[in-house]
């Protein structure tokens, strides 16, 4: 990937869009080896959720890290690809390398930040989430080079167009200029909303706000999950396994139909440690709070963790330092967390990294549930592609288990359901090598009034069964509590200034 066209780094006005459009066709004229155009502006500090308020495209993708100050917003596609399964993270490198060789990149008062947006279900095999599903959220591999995106990191702000390069005429600069301008400053003026909080009172309310958990399916759901235990326990006593993650799905119909803006805020807001995302297709939405980051990659240096192992929090800051304790001097949860550790440390040697780690393993406390946690770090040769790593590592046993295979197989036995997008990966690459891809756990699918919640829970040896479902439903009720309460809220999260939508007559 070239950059064609880069301004200082101050604040572009219109002239500078249209004369980088003018250079890029001048240049296309030259070449004639590329297909798309990316152009990033920059942009004031704003809140990326306003900016998935202001989209009305029917693909759309959210990310927020709010403890590390990162994020990304985007909609629409300008080139997607669908993989139906089979070798799919080697097809994707491909795909995302011929791509990105194959876009323009131009920085107007900013440096460029086109990126590839990612996601792969947890199979390599098509399965239909729920039957009467009509999303693509089902598909083993997918690639998206949007439209457009907001980034975040730390304090730079940045707004990124694609555009094919069919589009790019002489005739069409002027117009295509008109568009893109506008739609840059219906964003810039989202810089001029304040955050919206969440009301102290109902945060409140939220420990209190009923959902249908107990469904009338729910005594057979308990009894099958149990019964799953006791046979996953049985295959570790003899050896075929050494961990499974058993999951458990919650199919429900609320009242009134949630509002996932209003859900992404308070998550956003009680789980600040978490990374927020939600992945729109169709009419299909799928989000989360997730804990769990696969890995991260910023100039050639690889951050991930081994998160397993479990308690939930106390009543009192006596009472959670007791339980943070216990969890570090169990054998069983220890062994868990091992199984984790030792599975990333061995899969990053094959890659042919060199992993450091901290020799005793931190409690990480979130808003509900505390782990054990060790973070490793590790240095990413340019041979190695961040895919490759996503291959490698997925599924980690945090996610499936170990065996890798032989826990895979139980769980498409003992679930009575497709996991789709839930425990799999979802994140971004870009031309420079960086990515970040998190694992979709506690998290919700929502088609309609339709809600599927999902949970699970690592079996190793010692485990109890009855022990699993707690935490099993415990962390279903964290994700269903916030969805409850966002249907009490959305008056509350409306915003105040009308704005000109992303999208005009199917264009961006």
């Amino acid at each position: 990937m070239t950059v064609a066209y880069s301004h200082p780094l101050t604040t572009p006005n219109k002239t500078d869009l249209y004369n980088a459009l003018c250079a890029a066709v001048a240049n296309y004229k030259t070449q004639d080896a590329w297909t798309w155009l990316s152009l990033s502006l920059p942009l004031p500090p704003l809140d990326l959720l306003a900016v998935l308020d202001l989209a009305t495209d029917s693909q759309g993708y959210y990310w927020e890290n709010p403890s590390s100050a990162e994020g990304l917003v985007a909609g629409g596609e300008v080139s997607h690809w669908r993989s139906p399964g089979g070798d799919r993270f080697a097809q994707a490198q491909q795909v995302a390398d011929q791509w990105l060789s194959r876009t323009q990149s131009i920085g107007l008062g900013t440096t460029p930040d086109v990126r590839i947006l990612c996601r792969f279900a947890f199979s390599d095999r098509y399965t239909p989430i729920q039957q009467g599903s009509r999303g693509d959220l089902e598909v083993p591999a997918s690639l998206t080079l949007p439209q457009w995106q907001v980034s975040r990191c730390g304090s730079s702000y940045r707004f990124t167009v694609n555009l094919n390069i069919d589009a790019l005429r002489p005739a069409t600069i002027g117009p295509l200029c008109d568009r893109t301008w506008r739609q840059y400053r219906s964003v810039r003026q989202l810089a001029l909303l304040p955050r919206i909080p969440l009301p102290q009172r109902q945060w409140a309310a939220h420990q209190k706000v009923p959902f249908p958990l107990a469904t009338p399916a729910a005594p057979q759901r308990q009894q099958q999950f149990l019964a799953s235990v006791e046979a996953l326990l049985q295959a570790i006593e003899r050896q075929q396994l050494t961990k499974v993650v058993l999951a458990s799905a919650l199919d429900i119909v609320p009242q009134s139909p949630v509002s996932v803006p209003a859900a992404l805020r308070l998550l956003r807001q009680r789980y600040n440690g978490c990374h927020i995302f939600a992945v729109r297709s169709g009419g299909q939405t799928f989000l989360g709070a997730s804990p769990e980051r696969l890995f991260r990659v910023r100039r050639r240096r690889l951050s991930t963790s081994a998160i397993a192992g479990s308690a939930p929090r106390g009543a009192t800051a006596a009472q959670d330092r007791r339980l943070g304790e216990a969890l570090q001097r169990s054998e069983k949860e220890q062994h868990e967390h091992r199984i984790v550790a030792d599975f990333i440390v061995g899969r990053l040697r094959q890659l042919g990294l060199q992993p450091a780690w901290i020799p005793r393993p931190e409690v990480l406390r979130l808003a509900n549930i505390q782990h054990l946690h060790t973070p490793l770090t590790a240095d990413v040769p340019d041979r190695v592609h961040p895919l490759q790593i996503v291959a490698g590592l997925h599924p980690t046993p945090a996610m499936a288990g170990l065996p890798q295979q032989a826990a895979c197989e139980a769980i498409a036995h003992h679930e009575p359901f497709a996991r789709s997008l839930y425990a799999a990966p979802l994140g971004w690459i870009d031309a420079q090598g960086d990515s970040e891809f998190i694992v979709g756990i506690r998290s919700a699918l929502i088609e309609d009034v339709r809600i599927r919640l999902y949970a699970g829970a690592g079996i190793v040896q010692g485990s109890e069964p009855q022990r699993e479902w707690a935490e099993v439903t415990m962390k279903l009720q964290a994700i269903a509590s916030i969805l409850a309460l966002s249907e009490a809220i959305v008056p509350n999260l409306e915003p105040e200034v009308p704005l000109m939508g992303m999208v005009e007559s199917g264009q961006l």
